[in-house]
């Protein structure tokens, strides 16, 4: 079996979605790997070592050229940018925004709950401030990092802003962050993956401790088709 990167992983967990395993989108040889990592969010080890290399050398799996046709853009680009402070920005992502909506929904004190929170928030902030100039998180090309920065803000105000108590702004509330999610939910092919309902039950059936009635909440409803104006950064 292959070894797979933890770009390629992330990425066939934002291609997958209800009635599509994740063979079907990344090749059979993904599938058992793929899910052990599925049960094992976030990546771990493997982040880190996908921030270290100069550059993707080899194409990305067949199933996500097939389904996004931009997939082929990231040969040759490192996830981050390829200098030092490319990759000290994608582990703080990883750290405070990725980690950080499980540190603050599985806090099991409301010290630690609340340092993870305002943790969180500081680096929404901080995103958003950054988008406000530039339309990717590295400038106008679509890197790694910003499908791991994507796998999160989607999932945000279906669920972490309510499931896991994120709730002091939702993405739609930051004017560039949420422009920047338009964005890439609007690369090709990307919204045919993406389904709410799957998420949503995904999330409010599996922590029985944090939602023991099991109860999925109907909203909210998103717009993520209308116009986000980051053609122009």
């Amino acid at each position: 079996m292959s070894v797979i990167s933890g770009h390629d992983l992330i990425i066939c967990r934002l291609l997958s979605g209800p009635g599509r395993k994740y063979g079907d989108v990344c090749g059979e040889e993904f599938s058992a790997q793929a899910r052990r990592e599925r049960r094992a969010y976030p990546v771990r080890g493997s982040v880190r070592s996908e921030q270290r290399r100069l550059g993707r050398k080899e194409p990305p799996p067949e199933g996500l050229r097939r389904i996004w046709p931009g997939a082929s853009l990231l040969v040759g680009h490192s996830p981050t940018g390829g200098d030092a402070p490319s990759s000290r920005l994608a582990q703080f992502i990883h750290d405070d925004v990725n980690n950080g909506v499980y540190r603050a929904g599985f806090a099991d004190t409301q010290r630690a709950y609340e340092k993870a929170f305002h943790r969180l928030f500081a680096a929404l902030d901080e995103l958003d401030k950054r988008l406000t100039t530039q339309r990717h998180l590295f400038g106008a090309r679509i890197v790694e990092a910003d499908w791991r920065l994507f796998c999160t803000l989607i999932r945000f105000d279906a669920v972490y802003y309510g499931h896991f108590k994120c709730n002091l702004r939702r993405i739609v509330d930051y004017p560039s962050l949420h422009g920047y999610l338009l964005d890439l939910f609007q690369q090709p092919g990307i919204a045919d993956t993406v389904n709410f309902d799957h998420i949503k039950r995904h999330y409010y059936f599996t922590h029985a401790d944090i939602n023991p009635t099991r109860i999925v909440p109907v909203g909210p409803e998103l717009d993520l088709t209308r116009a986000h104006g980051r053609e122009r950064l």
